[in-house]
């Protein structure tokens, strides 16, 4: 295969990647902000009326929350699988010829491996690149919160829908 094969595939499979990625946390954004929506007009129905209809509106509404909540969960670990489809894809594409630094320098930084990046330092009277290392508080927290905020939104109308029952 010629070089700019090679490099028309890299490129495709790297643009398809980014759209991955952007497509997992446009899922976590729009999520949060159908909840969040959803979680304020249950709140004021929830503090402010003790009938039992209301007790029953917000039952419905912390249902179809719930529902969501857990719509959320299965489409954000689907995006979350394409997404390490499609890294790996392209990491097994790097393997094939040296054309990728930037990618892979972003990989070994979300790693936590040394990497150099486009800064430079003042050393010796010359410029070098900058070594940088990512923590692994830097590196998971994100990933993380990603995936805790769907099962938080969930316990969190779980125990309103018993909240409004029980008081």
């Amino acid at each position: 295969m010629e070089l700019e094969a090679w490099l028309a595939v890299y490129q495709a499979v790297n643009v398809t990647r980014a759209a991955k990625e952007k497509v997992l946390w446009a899922i976590v954004g729009l999520f949060l902000l159908g909840s969040s929506l959803l979680a304020v007009p249950a709140c004021l129905l929830a503090a402010s009326l003790s009938d039992a209809p209301s007790q029953a509106l917000v039952t419905g509404l912390g249902i179809l929350v719930a529902i969501v909540a857990l719509a959320w969960l299965a489409c954000q670990s689907l995006a979350a699988r394409e997404t390490r489809h499609w890294d790996g894809l392209l990491r097994s594409l790097e393997q094939q010829f040296a054309g990728g630094e930037f990618h892979r320098s972003a990989y070994r930084l979300l790693r936590g491996e040394e990497t150099c990046v486009p800064t430079a330092d003042w050393r010796c009277g010359d410029w070098y690149p900058a070594v940088s290392r990512l923590g692994w508080i830097a590196r998971t927290l994100p990933r993380a919160a990603a995936f805790v905020l769907p099962l938080v939104f969930l316990a969190a109308w779980v125990i309103l829908m018993i909240a409004t029952w029980t008081t």
